[in-house]
């Protein structure tokens, strides 16, 4: 059986063919597209609108602030999952899995189990304990790192990170993923021997970060979580982390902003944001015009707005007002969480001291819905590109003259297509031959797929021609099916490799 799986030369469309029903194909998708009306509310927010009416979310069974995410929806935030493990992994982060059901007991140690207010989901297990469903990690986190008493200075830093759910009562949720009540969220916690290392991690960090949103095409800011022995290294790991960061958003091609803003409830020494400018957004920030330094409202003196320096040799600062999605935070937060749980290292010369902690985080599907809210057309979805669900879509021509020869040609090319394997598992075939070749490629556009291969009566021609459309650029162009397939090879998805397609990006902005 599992023989039937291994391509060789000259037998890959027959073995396929044999598996046939595994074909990525529309008639089977859950669920089916449809013109019904859908009741998007009285929101603003484009991307609640556009992902209820085209079945990416779905609030059926779901309370107030919550959505179960559908198949074309689930698909476009694993590949910004598996974007994300690439380039904290290229960091050397290690994967791990706390549990969601967080105990109480640490949370009142640092005094957060009050400070979260109302915002913190709480409940009583059948013993009368109390336990909070986790809005973040750092008591958890901490506590673990802790309970290792052996930890060399040899060993730092150390970068722990998860990408699961969490939890926050919002007072009022709206904006669809932008502020809901539960959320995927990726938090990477570091441990360095002081704040210098700690600041290289979190410039490390934001550089991942700028990958991801060039990838992504969205503007951002950051969010991060770090652990180092002292704050000299915390800073080096600080600075490491925010460079990941900066590398995801170069990724996704993702304008951003970084910006100057308050610890908050979080505590520590420093803080940076990674905002998407956007309308919809909650945030307020002032950046510069000239060199793009920002700071959130929030340690902004209203009065003395013409005092902000933007610290750039040669640049008179201008400052403009804009609103931003927080998409990404980094804290600096120092040793306020290692000296509650005692979580140290041993140094050179064999002392016990004290880690230097920075934590980063990246809201996930608020990202992915934020991406969408600032890269889409009114009335159609438009992803960062290596995210969009499906990247190629084939039509075949309408039930009618030799309609089982163009859907057979279809079929051909979806399986040669799925032997390139950047491409793999990316081609959906929509074999609703009731419809015509029209409706069915402005149901494609409306989803955001990128590339769409129309097989209309010239694919039955002697020397047989597609008719490629790429949705993004809105253009078209016949191809015959050797030089289709040689421009579809060149498609960026998110298993190319991140540094050729950050230079493709790179050359393609240049020749423009």
């Amino acid at each position: 059986m599992l023989k039937q799986h291994v391509f060789r030369p000259g037998s890959h469309i027959r073995i396929l063919k044999r598996w046939h029903h595994y074909q990525q194909r529309v008639s089977r998708m859950f669920p089916l597209p449809s013109q019904a009306s859908v009741d998007t509310g009285d929101s603003e927010c484009k991307s609640q609108k556009l992902m209820l009416v085209n079945k990416l979310l779905h609030g059926a069974g779901a309370g107030a602030g919550t959505f179960s995410l559908l198949p074309h929806m689930t698909r476009a935030l694993e590949k910004l999952t598996a974007l994300i493990d690439h380039e904290m992994q290229a960091i050397g982060a290690q994967k791990i899995v706390m549990p969601n059901l967080a105990p109480g007991q640490v949370w009142k140690t640092t005094n957060r189990w009050d400070e979260m207010g109302a915002e913190l989901f709480t409940l009583k297990d059948r013993r009368n304990a109390d336990y909070c469903l986790a809005p973040t990690h750092e008591e958890v986190v901490t506590s673990l790192v802790a309970a290792e008493t052996q930890i060399s200075h040899k060993q730092l830093p150390i970068k722990l990170y998860q990408i699961g759910r969490k939890f926050r009562d919002e007072m009022r949720p709206k904006n669809g993923l932008l502020r809901c009540r539960e959320f995927e969220m990726k938090d990477l916690y570091t441990f360095d021997a002081n704040e210098t290392t700690a600041q290289s991690t979190y410039d490390e960090v934001c550089h991942a970060y700028n990958r991801i949103f060039q990838r992504l095409q969205l503007p951002y800011l950051k969010d991060l979580y770090t652990f180092d022995a002292n704050e000299t290294t915390a800073q080096s790991t600080y600075d490491e982390v925010c460079h990941a960061y900066n590398r995801i958003f170069q990724r996704l091609q993702l304008p951003y902003l970084k910006v100057e803003a308050s610890t908050g409830a979080m505590g520590g020494k420093m803080s940076h944001e990674f905002q998407l400018v956007s309308k919809v957004g909650e945030d307020t920030v002032f950046q510069c015009t000239k060199c793009g330094k920002g700071f959130n409202e929030e340690v902004v003196d209203l009065d003395h707005v013409d005092r902000l320096n933007c610290d750039m040799p040669h640049c008179e600062p201008n400052f403009e007002k804009v609103s931003g999605v927080e998409v990404a935070h980094a804290f600096l937060l120092g040793t306020r969480y290692t000296e509650v749980f005692k979580a140290r290292y041993t140094d050179e010369q064999q002392k016990k001291r004290l880690l230097y902690m920075g934590c980063y985080g990246i809201g996930v599907t608020r990202l992915l819905a934020t991406a969408v809210e600032v890269l889409s057309l009114d009335d159609e979805i438009r992803w960062p590109h290596v995210l969009a669900p499906y990247q190629i879509c084939l039509i075949p021509q309408k039930k009618g003259f030799k309609s089982d020869e163009t859907m057979d040609a279809a079929e051909q090319l979806y399986l040669r297509l799925n032997t390139v394997s950047s491409l793999a598992g990316d081609i959906l075939l929509d074999d609703r031959l009731q419809l015509t070749i029209g409706r069915r490629v402005a149901h494609a556009k409306k989803l955001g797929l990128p590339h769409i291969v129309a097989l209309g009566k010239q694919a039955l021609d002697e020397q047989p021609l597609f008719e490629y459309i790429d949705v993004y650029n809105n253009t078209s162009e016949m191809y015959t099916e050797d030089d289709l397939v040689q421009h579809l090879t060149q498609v960026i998805t998110v298993n190319s490799n991140a540094d050729d397609e950050c230079l493709s990006q790179t050359h393609d902005r240049l020749s423009q």
